[in-house]
């Protein structure tokens, strides 16, 4: 099962200028991003929070879904969907 992860803004940054990721044999929003942090270590304080939830700063799609109105990271994925990552800034 194949799925896409696009890392949006400065997190593309911390995965070495990669904004598009292809994951295999994952089946949850959250296992994608465990293992896309597990090759690119610095995303993980920007993307999870130290108990390993969803860093309320950072918005996850699935296709065009928002996965806090799903399941959040137990949100199940399925071959072909695209993961979207996008770090909220702010400023003025």
């Amino acid at each position: 099962m194949a799925v896409t992860v696009k890392l949006v803004g400065p997190l593309r940054k911390l995965a070495d200028n990669q904004g598009v990721h292809q994951l295999d044999g994952l089946t949850s929003v959250g296992a994608a991003i465990r293992a896309l942090v597990e090759r690119h270590q610095a995303l993980a304080p920007c993307v999870l929070t130290a108990d390993g939830s969803l860093h309320r700063f950072v918005k996850v799609y699935v296709n065009t879904q928002d996965v806090r109105y799903r399941e959040l990271l137990d949100t199940p994925i399925s071959d072909g969907d695209e993961i979207t990552i996008v770090a909220a800034v702010s400023g003025g």
